[in-house]
């Protein structure tokens, strides 16, 4: 990703973690990575092109843009904020030294774990104080072996049925309203057994666990606008009210959504990297 989507960078030992914020349509232009980058979409959409490949990631969705190759980012029309990391550092001394053969071609992901603890990074970032470093450290060696994990559960699993597309879109599409497990499997032509089952089987968690995760992943957002109360956002999640909704996103997140919104309220404004903030250490040649 480009220079200017830089909103704050750190170098940790598990490679270079960055929070990039685009505005509406922005276009980064043809460039080149020095170091393999996996990058997570927080919020908004971004489409990848690398080589002659095409990556369309919403948010709750992550690529692999490998080393070397020829790239271009174009956010979607509500812009977007990702959170990446850049293996730029020494992979053998932070036991990384098997990711490398992760990193050797386009991937896209869609792993409910990888933004939770993308959303816990960012956090840190905004933070940035003497432990972001050391938090920030953790919260990227999470990142890479839950890319791992998904990788080594994808090689396993057989091809998905055409009907779980279909299901994804339908709880994207109605997540905050009570979940109808009858009417999903309906949806499906399947039993509500073999739906839970083969959805556990490709998606590594459950049919509930993933709309709670949408449910989460939104309240999220109305937090970072600042405006709407705690009750009344703990309702239009689909939570049953306040206390739910802060027990699931203390449990999620490590912190309450009073703590969260108290320090997105805190956070500066985006800035060029300094001091502890750096900009990012690979190098981006943009072709002329």
């Amino acid at each position: 990703m480009g220079k200017a989507w830089i909103c704050r960078a750190v170098t940790t030992a598990g490679g270079t973690v960055v929070l990039h914020r685009a505005p509406p349509d922005a276009n980064t232009g043809p460039h080149r990575t020095a170091s393999p980058v996996l990058a997570i979409v927080l919020r908004g959409r971004c489409v990848t092109s690398i080589g002659r490949q095409t990556l369309d990631a919403a948010r709750g969705a992550a690529w692999i843009e490998p080393g070397d190759d020829l790239c271009r980012n174009v956010a979607g029309p509500q812009g977007a904020q990702l959170l990446s990391i850049a293996l730029d550092g020494d992979l053998r001394a932070a036991g990384l030294d098997r990711l490398p053969a992760l990193f050797t071609r386009p991937q896209l992901f869609r792993d409910m774990d990888l933004v939770s603890e993308a959303r816990r990074a960012a956090a840190e970032l905004r933070r940035a104080d003497t432990f972001s470093e050391m938090a920030l450290t953790g919260h990227a060696l999470g990142l890479l072996a839950t890319v791992g994990r998904t990788d080594a559960r994808s090689r396993k699993k057989t091809a998905a049925p055409r009907w779980l597309t279909t299901v994804r879109e339908q709880l994207r599409a109605t997540f905050r309203d009570p979940m109808d497990l009858a009417a999903l499997a309906a949806t499906a032509g399947v039993s509500t057994a073999h739906l839970s089952r083969v959805f556990h089987s490709h998606e590594g968690v459950s049919i509930g666990g993933y709309v709670r995760t949408l449910r989460l992943e939104w309240a999220v957002e109305q937090l970072e606008r600042g405006r709407t109360t705690l009750g009344r956002i703990a309702t239009a999640a689909g939570f049953y009210d306040q206390s739910h909704l802060s027990r699931e996103f203390r449990r999620r997140f490590g912190a309450s959504p009073l703590d969260y919104r108290r320090r997105c309220a805190e956070s500066p404004r985006p800035q060029e990297p300094t001091d502890r903030v750096v900009e990012l250490r690979r190098s981006v040649e943009h072709d002329e």
